[in-house]
């Protein structure tokens, strides 16, 4: 009986463990863009700073090049 125990609380533990580790892989993609996002970002920073430096002041083609998706409003919460 105490091994029938032991085994039953070690699979109540895996159970309790998997929705935990599906939901870490589900947000693996989103954690992935969010990176490759600042990371474009900081290139386009350090490509403007780089004409900036050169005395390239209007910075339009990069604008239209290097577009950058707009910001979506961020939702009121109602009480």
């Amino acid at each position: 009986m105490r091994r029938t125990e032991e085994a039953h609380r070690r699979i109540l533990g895996e159970l309790a463990r998997e929705p935990a580790a599906a939901l870490g892989r589900a947000g693996e993609p989103i954690e992935d863009a969010l990176v490759e996002a600042a990371r474009a970002r900081a290139a386009r920073l350090a490509l403007v700073m780089q004409r900036d430096a050169l005395g390239l002041r209007h910075h339009r083609v990069v604008e239209q090049q290097c577009l950058e998706p707009p910001r979506r409003p961020t939702p009121r919460r109602t009480p």
